[in-house]
Formats: structure tokens, C-alpha cells, sequence
């Protein structure tokens, strides 16, 4: 089962925010159930110092999750962490989930939790564990818009018994501002440069992509070399993409558009932040949103023709096997991240391109767009955004969200 409630994911950051934990444990791994690819979703942050470890109710573990979480423990082996006391336990809709799974009593789990948690945030949705909780601790009701969760003061003692193992990147190459690295602005047509953006710096590149066939803009197009700028009103940002990947050699580049750029503390980045960001991770996206619609499969449905998504998973299926859960696992969580924005290393960023554009292309052979308005043949952009997701679960990468602005043009 996955996770969309707005109510659970608010009340998850919300409480890391007012205890300030040093030490998290969090059971049934959330964060993978929400669809989350980093510490951080829609603009709420749980920070590198604070240890987040985690339970899962599973054997499958999708990749990114061993770099979100300091360490994560399969239900089976709970009792290796007997030496271990948290600040604070997350134990949200758990009812469904350790039914089938349990190797041990619901009653020994519970007092496993009592007595390794310091504090015990759980929903209420299991009236046997409310009764529990309540004949053995301190207990107090949260009614969050309606929903009811409660505050369980655990019997852990106070001391801490952690030796934290910390889990590093491999970043071979420290960044200093000689690197070479390029933002490439996608535009499609003239636009302001806004307070922040700095082109004699070097870093920031407008790029006019679908640029074949159109008049000049006064900087580099889409359509030299090799190219799929023709193709702009189906790809829409992603010719740009695939011109960057397939001409341009650099040590670190991304993609931002004329009216949507990265922010770091509320300004827009400049070179030494993006030094500073590839130093301490793999890649950089934009921050993730979530629509009014149960998940990112029905907002499609509601918004785009729904039969393309499951030609997308079909391909994905057949070229792409190992990536199947990972997509629908995104699929069935309510998270996007738009404008296929990112930062990275050039090597990640060609993986990437590698990965994408083999599977749009054959999207290209199965889908007859022919019959598509104009908003609705940007179908290869559209998934192209729902892809990224998946790309990045399915791999063990460090990653940042940082807040995107959206300035007038």
C-alpha cells in the first residue's frame, strides 16, 4: 500500500520539526511508500545531522532509499537494533502492512517499540494497537484536519546508545569554480535574464531549443550537430536535453528554463552554490509537488490520454525489467517534479539521456499522436517529467531538492 495522505506526510515533517530529533527510526520505510527521492519533499527538509534509519516490511528496498536512510533493517532482523533508543518512532499505517509479514506478535512489536522509542507517533487507525498503547504509556490524540493520530511517550531510557555509520558518495572530483559547468537556460523564445543570472559568468547558457526552422534568438540552438529539434512540439524541453547530452562535454550541467530556475536560501543559484551542492550530492532536481488527485497514474489519466501511460509501462516492462517496480511504485505515489530539470556530473546526466530517449523512442513507434492537439502532442515531455522518478529510485544516488521559482517573461 502507498501512502498519498497529505495529512501523514505534513505531520511526518511537521514533528521532526518541533522536537528536533537527533535519532529517527522510521517503521514500514515512509518515505519510499510516499514516492520521496530525498530528504526532502515539498519544501520540508529532515537534515543530514539527524539519523534516520528505517524498517522495512519488505525484502525489496528500491535503491535510492539506502542513501536517504543512514541504514535500513528488514522486519525479520528487527532485534539487531535491541541496543538502540530513538528520539522519535514513526509508526504510520502499519496495520495493513505487518499483518502478513509479521515474524513475531503484534504485542511484542508494540513493546519493542515502547521500549526503543523515546517517542511514538502512530495513526489510530488499528483500535487493538490504540488500546495497547494506551494501558501501557502516556498517550495524547493529534486531530489534524479531521484525522485522528496519537503522541506516545515511550519507555526508553534517556541514554543514547549510537555509533552512527555514515554512507558516502563517491565523488571522485572536488568542484571549485574552474570546473567546467553549464546551466543551459531552455527558451523558445526572447526573455528578460532575472536579477541573479550572471551570463558572464559562464554558467548560464540560454539554449533556444526547437530552434529548426524558426527564426534567431541571438544564441545557440537546439539544432546543430546532432539533433532532435525538429521534434520540439513532442519533446518540448527535452530536445534541448538530448542536444546537451549528445554535444556538449562538461563537468557538471543542468537544465533550467527561461522562467523557472533553481533557488539555494531564496536566490537563484550562482557557480560557487552549485560547487558547493555536486561536493555533497549526485544530482540536484527541483522540488516535489503533488497534485489535487490521488496519485501520479490518475492525474495523467485526468490531464493526458491515460492509454500513453500504459504503453510507457509496457515499454519499460519489456526493455527496462529492472525498472518496473521503481515505476510503479512513482506511479502510485502522488509526487512529480517538473520541467525536466536537473543538476548533475555530465556522466550522470548521459546515463540518464541514455536511459530516456531509448525509451521514448520506442514510445515513439507505439503512439499515433496524429489526432493530438497541440497541448496534448507534448506527450514525450509530459512523461519524460513522470520518468525522471523513476530513474533516480531505481539508483543508489544522493540527492537535493531545491525550491523552483516561476518569474514572468
Amino acid at each position: 500500500m502507498v501512502i498519498t495522505d497529505r495529512n501523514d506526510i505534513y505531520l511526518y515533517f511537521e514533528w521532526i520539526k518541533q522536537t528536533n530529533p537527533t535519532s529517527i527510526l522510521d517503521f514500514g520505510i515512509f518515505l519510499q511508500r510516499i514516492g520521496a527521492v530525498a530528504r526532502q519533499v515539498m519544501n520540508c527538509e529532515i537534515s543530514k545531522d539527524i539519523i534516520l534509519e528505517g524498517v522495512s516490511m519488505s525484502e525489496k528496498v528500491q535503491p535510492v532509499y539506502t542513501k536517504i536512510y543512514d541504514k535500513i533493517t528488514n522486519i525479520k532482523s528487527i532485534y539487531i537494533l535491541d541496543t538502540k533508543v530513538y528520539d522519535l518512532i514513526y509508526f504510520f499505517d502499519m496495520n495493513s502492512e505487518y499483518n502478513n509479514t509479521m515474524m513475531i506478535s503484534k504485542e511484542a512489536l508494540w513493546n519493542w517499540l515502547l521500549n526503543h522509542g523515546k517517542m511514538i507517533v502512530a495513526d489510530t487507525n488499528d483500535v487493538d494497537f490504540v488500546n495497547f498503547m494506551t494501558s501501557h504509556a502516556a498517550c495524547q490524540a493529534i486531530d489534524l484536519e479531521g484525522r485522528q493520530y496519537a503522541l506516545i511517550q515511550g519507555k526508553a531510557a534517556q541514554s543514547n546508545l549510537y555509533s552512527k555509520e555514515y554512507t558516502t558518495q563517491d565523488l571522485s572530483t572536488k568542484m571549485t569554480r574552474q570546473a567546467d559547468i553549464r546551466l543551459y537556460i531552455a527558451a523558445h523564445k526572447e526573455f528578460t535574464i532575472p536579477n541573479g543570472v550572471d551570463l558572464n559568468e559562464g554558467m548560464y547558457i540560454p539554449l533556444h531549443v526547437g530552434k529548426q526552422g524558426k527564426s534567431s534568438l541571438g544564441f545557440i540552438g537546439d539544432d546543430t550537430g546532432e539533433h532532435i529539434s525538429i521534434k520540439n512540439d513532442t519533446y518540448c524541453e527535452l530536445t534541448g536535453i538530448y542536444w546537451i547530452w549528445k554535444n556538449i562535454s562538461c563537468d557538471v550541467v543542468g537544465l533550467c528554463h527561461y522562467r523557472r530556475y533553481f533557488l539555494n536560501n531564496g536566490k537563484i543559484l550562482n557557480k560557487q552554490d552549485v560547487c558547493e551542492l555536486m561536493n555533497q550530492y549526485d544530482i540536484v532536481i527541483g522540488n516535489s509537488s503533488m497534485s489535487a488527485y490521488k496519485n501520479v497514474s490518475e492525474h495523467y489519466a485526468v490531464k493526458h490520454h491515460q492509454e500513453d501511460l500504459a504503453v510507457c509501462k509496457d515499454v519499460i516492462r519489456q526493455r527496462y525489467p529492472e525498472y518496473i517496480q521503481a515505476f510503479e511504485l512513482c506511479m502510485n505515489s502522488n509526487f512529480m517534479n517538473i520541467g525536466n530539470m536537473m543538476i548533475c556530473r555530465k556522466n550522470v546526466f548521459d546515463a540518464y539521456c541514455q536511459w530516456l530517449f531509448d525509451i521514448l523512442d520506442e514510445l515513439e513507434k507505439r503512439i499515433d499522436v496524429s489526432n493530438y492537439d497541440t497541448y496534448q502532442k507534448r506527450v514525450y515531455g509530459f512523461l519524460g517529467e513522470r520518468l525522471l522518478r523513476v530513474w533516480l529510485v531505481n539508483h543508489t544516488f544522493h540527492i537535493k531538492e531545491l525550491v523552483i521559482n516561476f518569474c514572468d517573461a
